[in-house]
């Protein structure tokens, strides 16, 4: 094992610089993780947004279509000029103006209501909702005008806000042991990747790039091992620190889940890191094995995390990403490892056919895994032949 000892060396050597990148990016990854993660998974809260009404006229449906509007927002009081509103609705301190001009009373109940001049923040959820309730509330008062023409208006808009007051109640059924599936450990095993790509990628290359040099590879040749085996116990030591790197990350999950540990999520959450780091220990002795200096590993490493974290929804959500973007990044290990942290965290109960998707997104990383190490065995053997 004397290849695997002279690897060894190499990494003691570069150990200062491969730990200063490594917590840096350890660093990095846990920022992001803690503002991620949401502190109260699963809670949802009903909040009003700031409006501004201008009326010109004060009547009964103009009063009930305040009182309506009340339930979904608040009321901001503005000056109406159209520089100061513009401005407003800038800095979002209103999202929706509307203004109901003189005679909109009449002209709705004579059933040719005048159009509601409308301005909001474009692209605003929030103002769909406030479209949706004034045409709720006018679509069910032209109702009452029409059942009940001799009715007065203002006992219309009583009936219209007595209905409009009716709330359903909604509950998610589920298992009581479903996996909460916003746990922060998803989100931190899914920024592992960031990290242990980089690490691994930037440590097994320092390793190689010593045994890509010219003078050594002739020397190599005239060893009595083979090429095979020399390349055999360079992988060895990769993977060894490949593992010392998922050691301490896997050991660092403890202290942001530390609530989510007794969980049996967590074990598969380990398991799918632990394939995804012989995986891409297999992708850094690829890559070790192309280059030959340390600026054009520190380039192919940036590239690499960062290109296959943003298509693979390291970064951005799967779930948020476009289906060509999905389709590209399927043919990245990444991508595989992030679909098995999701399937993970969404698991109701532990058994065959729910771990099924889990499975056979670990077994894809493993085939990437052994792809890379093969097309890195026989690039390797044949740069030792022909000694360039």
């Amino acid at each position: 094992m004397s290849v695997f000892s002279v690897c060894l060396r190499v990494l003691k050597k570069n150990l200062p610089t491969i730990l200063i990148y490594f917590f840096v990016f350890v660093m990095v990854s846990s920022i992001i993780t803690v503002m991620t993660a949401p502190s109260e998974p699963g809670e949802f809260e009903k909040t009003k947004i700031p409006m501004a009404i201008f009326a010109q006229e004060n009547t009964p449906l103009v009063e009930g279509l305040k009182e309506s509007l009340g339930q979904q927002a608040y009321f901001v009081e503005t000056e109406d000029n159209r520089e100061k509103l513009q401005e407003a609705l800038f800095f979002r301190r209103v999202h929706y103006i509307l203004r109901i001009p003189a005679g909109f009373t009449e002209a709705f109940i004579q059933g040719n209501p005048i159009m509601l001049e409308r301005t909001s923040i474009p692209g605003s959820t929030s103002a769909i909702y406030i479209d949706l309730r004034i045409d709720r509330y006018l679509e069910t008062l032209r109702l009452y005008t029409a059942a009940m023409p001799e009715t007065g208006i203002r006992e219309k808009v009583n009936f219209v806000l007595s209905d409009l007051a009716v709330e359903t109640k909604v509950e998610i059924a589920g298992s009581e042991n479903r996996t909460n599936d916003t746990g922060i450990l998803k989100y931190y095993f899914n920024f592992l990747a960031y990290t242990i790509m980089f690490a691994i990628i930037f440590g097994v290359s320092a390793i190689l790039l010593v045994f890509n040099d010219t003078d050594i590879k002739r020397r190599n040749l005239c060893s009595p091992l083979s090429s095979n085996k020399i390349s055999l116990q360079c992988f060895l030591a990769c993977a060894l620190f490949a593992l010392a790197n998922w050691v301490v990350l896997a050991a660092l999950s403890a202290v942001f889940g530390f609530d989510e540990i007794a969980s049996p999520s967590t074990w598969l959450y380990l398991i799918n890191s632990l394939v995804f780091t012989i995986c891409i220990s297999g992708l850094a002795f690829f890559i070790g094995n192309l280059t030959k200096s340390r600026e054009v590993v520190t380039a192919v490493a940036n590239i690499i995390t960062l290109g296959t974290s943003f298509l693979s929804g390291v970064f951005v959500p799967q779930e948020i990403l476009g289906e060509n973007v999905l389709r590209i990044a399927s043919f990245m290990p990444t991508y595989w490892y992030v679909r098995a942290n999701g399937r993970i965290a969404g698991l109701a109960d532990l058994n065959i056919q729910s771990l099924s998707d889990v499975f056979i997104s670990i077994a894809i990383q493993l085939a990437f895994g052994a792809a890379f190490l093969i097309a890195a065995l026989v690039i390797g053997k044949r740069r030792q032949v022909t000694a360039e």
